[in-house]
């Protein structure tokens, strides 16, 4: 292939649940003083960035080498930069170097994708060069009609190592503290009893932290959780990596999501408690996935599951790479219920960025499968709204809502049929 690589890709249907958990060569060195990415302004001590929150994922914007701009989710779970998809419209140069192969969490084969060092990266106040890109030949992710907006990839562990990381999800602000300038600050707010300081553990370019559960069978457990804020569930356990885990009797079987080498299934149901450091979380909502699905993702560091973003964004966050730490405090969110889809319907979006929301799964004996909606039914209102006035994450909300809700849907089929459904949400977990 010539060095020079222009690279486009189309928008994809679909679903996703969980990010790429991609295996490299291991790099167990997460202390690297030599900053990739810097801030631009030489006085500043700190950048702060505005970002989206779509279905509980953070998403910034950013440019790549001479692009125009894209869209990226932060993801803790990922190790280099990946690049998705790119509309039609949309093309970017990058320096072809290898191909790789990329394997995560489903149970399908790894993919093939190609490998590009020597890149720059662009976001308001802060610049970089030298960076790895990774770019997807398949769109298997298919974020842009999970997230209904153009989404063109996911970066991580490039901006953690590089930054003390704030992460505000009442304001929706970023901010991108100087390690070396902020060391001072960083190390009284850890003293602080405002804080609550959090020891972690990065493997492999991600960071994971232990945590204890008490099950619902009143047996409790340590585990060793990915913290992955490019998920948008709370918590995710792995039966198969610890035989104490316990997968209770409330629960149902459920599609989970889309992961980097295929679909995931497996149980919904809730924990009695969990907790890390001073932090006590109440009956939260776990997947259980079942093992085709997550085998790979057990073999790294020891891993028992992850914390999603449901549960990160009822905090203050402070990540800090260098100093194997986070701060958390609880926000306005701390106390809300843990709640899942109970309508029991995936809903994406066929062009990114225009409200039109097309059903694509529906789970069997899911209150929404009774009422009679079918996969490709296209929702032109919900509860009394046009749908066309609602982002995607507003429609998820009504299907994630309190147990016995009444959901009232009218739908477009086959072109010119337009049905009303009326069912109520179940919680089976409780």
């Amino acid at each position: 292939m010539n060095k020079s690589l222009t690279y486009i890709l189309s928008v994809i249907l679909y679903v996703v649940f969980a990010q790429a958990c991609i295996t490299f060569s291991p790099d167990h060195s997460a202390q690297n003083t030599n900053r990739d990415i810097k801030i631009t302004k030489a006085w500043k001590r700190k950048i702060s960035i505005p970002f989206e929150l779509i279905n509980n994922l953070v998403v910034v914007p950013l440019r790549i080498n001479d692009s125009d701009t894209l869209h990226f989710v932060l993801d803790t779970g990922v190790g280099r930069m990946l690049i998705t998809e790119l509309p039609e419209d949309k093309e970017l140069a990058i320096k072809y170097t290898r191909n790789v192969k990329l394997s995560g969490l489903g149970d399908d084969e790894p993919v093939v994708a190609l490998f590009s060092s020597g890149n720059t990266i662009v976001m308001d106040g802060v610049a970089g060069d030298s960076l790895d890109v990774v770019v997807m030949l398949e769109d298997v992710f298919n974020l842009s009609s999970f997230m209904g907006r153009e989404i063109n990839g996911l970066i991580g562990y490039d901006i953690f190592k590089n930054f003390i990381v704030e992460i505000n999800y009442t304001h929706k602000k970023l901010y991108f503290h100087d390690p070396d300038l902020y060391a001072e600050k960083y190390a009284k707010k850890k003293r602080s009893r405002r804080w609550t300081k959090i020891d972690i553990e990065i493997e492999n370019r991600k960071p994971y932290l232990n945590t204890w559960f008490v099950q619902k069978d009143s047996t409790i457990i340590q585990a060793n959780l990915l913290i992955d804020s490019g998920a948008s569930h709370a918590i995710a356990l792995y039966p198969s990596s610890n035989d104490s885990i316990f997968i209770p009797a409330k629960r149902l079987y459920s599609y989970l999501g889309t992961g980097l080498s295929g679909d995931i299934y497996g149980e919904i149901g809730r924990a009695e408690r969990m907790g890390f450091g001073e932090i006590t979380i109440e009956n939260p909502v776990v997947y259980y996935p079942e093992e085709e699905g997550i085998h790979r993702a057990i073999l790294e560091n020891n891993r028992n599951g992850s914390i999603g973003s449901d549960l990160l964004k009822r905090f203050k966050l402070f990540i800090n790479y260098e100093d194997s730490t986070i701060l958390v405090k609880p926000n306005n969110k701390f106390k809300q219920d843990f709640n899942y889809n109970m309508a029991g319907i995936e809903v994406g979006t066929p062009i990114p960025n225009l409200p039109i929301y097309v059903v694509s799964r529906v789970r069997k004996g899911s209150p929404a499968d009774i009422a009679g909606i079918l996969v490709d039914d296209i929702i032109t209102e919900i509860n009394f709204k046009k749908a066309h006035l609602l982002d995607l994450g507003q429609i998820y909300e009504n299907f994630q809502d309190q147990d016995g809700k009444k959901i009232t849907m009218v739908i477009r089929r086959n072109d010119d049929e337009t049905r009303k459904f009326v069912f109520r949400l179940k919680d089976k977990t409780r």
